[in-house]
């Protein structure tokens, strides 16, 4: 089938070339050249006619689906779509945010501010300056709450912030200055990116495989690296890949902190569903480690309570940098929390955070059955494997015309690391279960629907989760 594409002009040169693809065909549907119901050429097609890649064809399709101007039928095309602005438009399900749906927070959190309200005289130590680490009563119930999952923090170790990205970027700000180098595992937390960026520290990737940081991997770039002091990392439920790190490479590293006087900054963010935590690099090295971690996981997102434990001579720099950037944190939101804990209500919704999780793993088994996947059950999200020969940019694309949304293992990856043909998969963000059920099963059905026609058949090998490292391949569970 030929393509005349009469109405195709030439390329606004000023623009991104994929900005200016975009702009030619809405153009051209908004003139009329292009009528509802027209097919769109294959990518491939336009590509070659436009000397761009087909990425970036795929790309400026998906800013059409974005605007509603072309709707994506996968293995068959894409179609200029009716324009109704009255036509309902399914929600999107974004899961590409991590973090868990509100349960009945909402409620609590009424009934905490109205117990509060009964005792306003309670009410002004949070209304005045305190402590530039948090409110004291605060510090040792949050701590009282880490010593019951076996997380080992000592009186007064603990500083509270706003969520766990406070505390990430006050314990580098502290620790680190523009050049140094930061050791952290090849795929990680995203902000890590960013925040190295915009402090111009140089980022030194370590190889990881399905059980998380190599300790011979890190011994072997701390001896080419001498003057890298700190290592970033996440020991336990790794943001992205979920890994767990055993007990003996825990030891291991702990051991190199001291041997090469490395600083150790260990994230448990993603951990905080577990009921019993495993043993601490912060627990086996106080004096070489910084612990840093978020009740926002347990409560919700707009709860941000973090917290960093530290000795006092990392905590004492620490502090300081909390106090020139917001002077101390949010009592209210620490308050909340700290209730919830006295009361009892956190560990019941612990609980019950772990029973929708456990539905929500549940679903993902039951769909992603045939696809390979790594996870644990305390975690919130996948490390999905692409099935061939889907590519990321092409399949978010396809996903969003399905109103999916997702987040590649580029997002994730850091220095020249290979980016591993994987994507992470929240399964909290969808409010019910029932919107997972479905979101889910859609995106099978897309998997299972390559670009270009065809079906994918159940995966009989994986592909390498963990790029250049023999013999990694993760079990899907």
């Amino acid at each position: 089938m030929t393509h005349p594409m009469h109405w195709l002009a030439s390329l606004d040169d000023r623009l991104p070339k994929y900005r200016a693809i975009y702009k030619v065909i809405a153009s051209a549907i908004a003139s009329g050249q292009l009528r509802v119901g027209d097919k769109l050429p294959p990518r491939r097609v336009l590509a070659k006619k436009l000397s761009v890649t087909v990425d970036t064809v795929t790309r400026a399709f998906a800013e059409l689906t974005r605007h509603h101007l072309v709707d994506s039928r996968v293995g068959d095309g894409t179609y200029v779509r009716e324009r109704n602005e009255f036509a309902e438009v399914r929600p999107l399900v974004d899961l590409s945010q991590n973090h868990p749906g509100i349960l009945y927070e909402d409620s609590l959190l009424a009934a905490t501010l109205r117990d509060l309200a009964r005792k306003p005289e309670d009410l002004v130590d949070l209304l005045n300056y305190q402590d530039d680490t948090g409110y004291v009563p605060h510090q040792r119930t949050l701590t009282k709450w880490l010593n019951a999952r076996g997380v080992a923090v000592g009186p007064g170790q603990l500083a509270v912030t706003s969520g766990a990205q406070q505390a990430l970027y006050l314990t580098l700000r502290a620790l680190l200055k523009p050049g140094d180098s930061l050791l952290a595992e090849q795929y990680t937390y995203p902000i890590l990116n960013t925040m190295a960026g915009q402090m111009r520290l140089q980022l030194l990737p370590l190889a990881i495989d399905e059980e998380g940081l190599i300790p011979s991997e890190l011994e072997q770039v701390l001896k080419r690296h001498a003057e890298a002091r700190v290592l970033y990392c996440q020991p336990s439920v790794h943001n992205p890949t979920t890994a767990i790190l055993g007990e003996g490479r825990r030891r291991e590293i702990a051991a190199l902190a001291r041997r090469h006087d490395l600083l150790v900054i260990e994230n448990i963010t993603q951990a905080m569903y577990m009921e019993r935590q495993p043993v601490t690099l912060f627990e086996l090295v106080p004096e070489r480690a910084i612990l840093i971690g978020s009740f926002s996981k347990l409560t919700s997102p707009g709860l941000r309570v973090g917290f960093v434990a530290a000795e006092s001579r990392w905590g004492s720099r620490v502090a300081a940098w909390l106090r020139l950037s917001c002077w101390m944190p949010c009592l209210l939101s620490s308050a909340v929390v700290a209730r919830w804990i006295e009361s009892g209500e956190m560990a019941e919704l612990l609980q019950a955070k772990n029973r929708d999780l456990e539905q929500r793993q549940r679903l993902a088994r039951k769909h992603l059955k045939d696809f390979r996947y790594q996870t644990t059950p305390f975690s919130n999200h996948l490390w999905l494997n692409l099935p061939q020969p889907w590519d990321a940019q092409t399949l978010a694309a396809a996903l969003y015309s399905e109103r999916l949304v997702i987040k590649g293992a580029e997002a994730f990856t850091i220095g020249r690391t290979p980016v591993p043909r994987a994507l992470r998969l929240s399964l909290g963000t969808p409010p019910t279960l029932k919107d997972l059920d479905r979101a889910l099963k859609t995106m099978a059905a897309v998997f299972r629907t390559p670009p270009g026609g065809g079906e994918i058949r159940p995966q009989a090998a994986p592909d390498r989760l963990y790029p250049g490292l023999p013999g990694t391949e993760a079990s899907g569970l």
